[in-house]
């Protein structure tokens, strides 16, 4: 069996509109509460137009119809990722920006024969995950007992994730197994011929539905399945006209341009595979990794550096390591508000887990992002040393902006909660935490819960009373 060629792009284009669907009406707050990337505006701008003009070139040269549709692509792929900091620094997000960017690679160079950029890309996705789950991952994974500290403590669980939590041990530890056949020995298939890219297109595909239904990741899973269509054979154009090249001395130009882009992309994702299977005492977590100030940076080669920083700015070459430690407890962060500072009412956001009896909420391929970056925080707060040091995306203090913003009631930001509590603007604030684990059956049929919660030790984190005065201060 075999895709029409249009099939791939229009499954891509499709994410895209999922993405945008479910970003826009949440931009304008989000950016009220951005941080700063750790990059100058100047350089990325610079990358972006270095890497996607001689692509744009390229593609027109061989016919000059296609900047109907090259260039709304283009300008996705490169305003995406200027959208706010860390809100769209998620994996799914940098994701979609370099598979269009290697989508493009491919029609520049030759439909059918760029279609291995996205297959390799897969290959770099599945696998990477895979390996710093089973080689360099808590020992859970090791034991198979990872999936169920997974369906409770993944950053937003769908409704079926307390129902999969209820499985006995031994389907846990099957799948687990599945998880890693499917991420670590299985992308290799890919390689091996086309009945075996097809036989690990379905086992991909069971596993990316499993995840979908049961934790929300926004447009992840169906991105992945996106990128997964270039398993299969495509029909070729066979027409004279769409192989004719309009300009074919500007596109042979513009064509080794797009093939040195290439190689680059291809040294550079080379090097992250090899980082994450060879870690040595490093961390290797996001694309952001890479403009942080740490020793690791400057003990690197000048030449391997300014390589990662350049496609690094553009999102369009990226380090992919999920879920290789998995907390074995969820720590929630509730804030609350008080005119005098002695009565206090609680700020609750849209499917953050709450209330003890409420369901976990599936919402995907919806991307409620403020809530997802609260799991985050709770990260940081736990080892902010750590998170500064080695990650941007867990480290970096938005808090304080989303504070400034709640202090003066700002409307573009409350859209993003369930309901804020005073009718005025609050004089006070505190943060309040709980440890939330999911009830088992039979707690649950005796309280109707599906949550239990327990008090950290008094003191283990900062519960001050926050003013307008000091809430720049917050660690």
């Amino acid at each position: 069996m075999t895709l029409k060629p249009w099939m791939l792009p229009a499954a891509l284009a499709g994410c895209i509109a999922i993405a945008l669907l479910s970003a826009l009406p949440q931009l304008r707050g989000l950016a009220a509460i951005a941080v700063a990337p750790p990059i100058s505006s100047m350089f990325r701008t610079y990358a972006q137009i270095i890497l996607f003009a001689p692509i744009l070139i390229a593609i027109t040269s061989r016919d000059i119809r296609r900047l109907v549709w090259v260039i709304p692509v283009i300008l996705f792929a490169t305003l995406y990722a200027w959208f706010p900091a860390p809100f769209f620094d998620y994996i799914w997000d940098v994701c979609l920006i370099e598979s269009v960017f290697l989508l493009l690679c491919a029609e520049a160079l030759s439909p059918t024969r760029g279609i291995w950029l996205l297959r390799l890309l897969l290959f770099k996705l599945m696998f990477c995950m895979g390996v710093v789950k089973f080689l360099h991952g808590m020992p859970e994974w090791h034991d198979g007992t990872a999936m169920k500290y997974f369906w409770q403590n993944q950053p937003m669980p769908g409704f079926l994730s307390w129902h999969f939590s209820q499985l006995p041990d031994m389907l846990q530890r099957l799948l687990t197994l599945f998880v890693f056949i499917v991420e670590v020995p299985g992308p290799f298939l890919i390689f091996i011929g086309r009945r075996s890219r097809l036989v690990y297109f379905f086992i991909n595909l069971a596993l990316q539905i499993g995840i979908f239904i049961s934790g929300n990741y926004g447009f992840f899973n169906i991105l992945t399945v996106a990128i997964s269509f270039s398993l299969w054979s495509f029909v070729p154009h066979t027409t004279d006209r769409s192989n004719r090249i309009q300009f074919p001395l500007v596109y042979r130009y513009a064509r080794i341009l797009v093939l040195f882009i290439v190689f680059g992309w291809f040294t550079t994702s080379l090097w992250y595979t090899y980082k994450t299977v060879f870690p040595g005492n490093r961390y290797l977590h996001e694309t952001s990794w890479i403009f942080l100030k740490n020793a690791e940076q400057r003990e690197m080669l000048a030449p391997i550096r300014g390589t990662l920083k350049f496609f690094a700015a553009a999102k369009v070459s990226n380090p992919y390591a999920l879920f290789g430690m998995i907390p074995k407890y969820r720590m929630e962060i509730g804030i609350e508000s008080s005119i005098d500072g002695k009565t206090w009412q609680k700020y609750d956001f849209k499917i953050r887990p709450s209330a003890l009896a409420r369901a976990p909420i599936w919402y995907a391929p919806h991307h409620w992002r403020l809530d997802h970056q609260m799991y985050y925080e709770s990260f940081r707060i736990r080892d902010p040393q750590m998170h500064e040091k080695y990650s941007f995306f867990l480290g970096v203090r938005w808090m304080p902006n989303f504070i400034g913003k709640l202090f003066t009631g700002d409307a573009s930001v409350c859209a993003h909660l369930l309901h804020c509590p005073l009718s005025e603007n609050p004089n006070y604030l505190r943060m309040r935490y709980l440890y939330y684990t999911f009830t088992t059956s039979a707690e649950k049929t005796q309280s109707g819960n599906y949550w239990k919660t327990e008090s950290p030790h008094p003191g283990q984190f900062n519960e001050a009373v926050i003013t307008r005065e000091n809430y720049l201060q917050l660690p």
